[in-house]
């Protein structure tokens, strides 16, 4: 079975509700070519469920769990006193997505992309209270120093 690696989540406009959709970019490494699959599809798959290829319609493995860029954990400091807070879990979405492993509880923000924090490191965030300092997936911490394997 041939492999896509995840390369970044992206938000689009779907034309008929003109609502934002996350959609999941990976690339095809037996053609070399990249595809966008909805985001809230690759919630309803187990880790070893394979999907079709759009370039062969044979099935195709996806590397890298993107339940990590859906909910995935960040390292804050809060701006006005300093406080650092660590292991906050984020959410891509603005509200929870059916058949979450979180409840609102659980989740301190939502609606910030796992690309969007991570390009957000040491910079003020939307809400301007506070400033992400690293992010963390299952498989890979980003600093602002560069990336960390596990």
């Amino acid at each position: 079975m041939n492999n896509a690696i995840f390369i970044q989540e992206v938000t689009v406009t779907d034309p008929q509700s003109n609502a934002p959709v996350a959609v999941t970019i990976y690339k095809d490494m037996a053609s070399g070519g990249m595809f966008g699959v909805d985001t809230s599809y690759i919630l309803t798959l187990s880790e070893d469920d394979p999907v079709s290829s759009p370039f062969n319609g044979e099935d195709i493995q996806l590397i890298e769990s993107v339940i990590n860029t859906i909910f995935y954990k960040v390292d804050i400091r809060y701006i006005d006193d300093q406080t650092e807070n660590s292991g906050l879990i984020f959410c891509s979405f603005n509200d929870l997505p059916d058949n979450s492993p979180y409840n609102d509880d659980d989740v301190f923000y939502y609606g910030m992309g796992f690309e969007e924090a991570r390009l957000s490191i040491g910079k003020e965030s939307v809400c301007n209270d506070f400033i992400i300092t690293a992010v963390q997936s299952l498989n890979r911490d980003i600093h602002s120093g560069g990336i960390q394997n596990d």
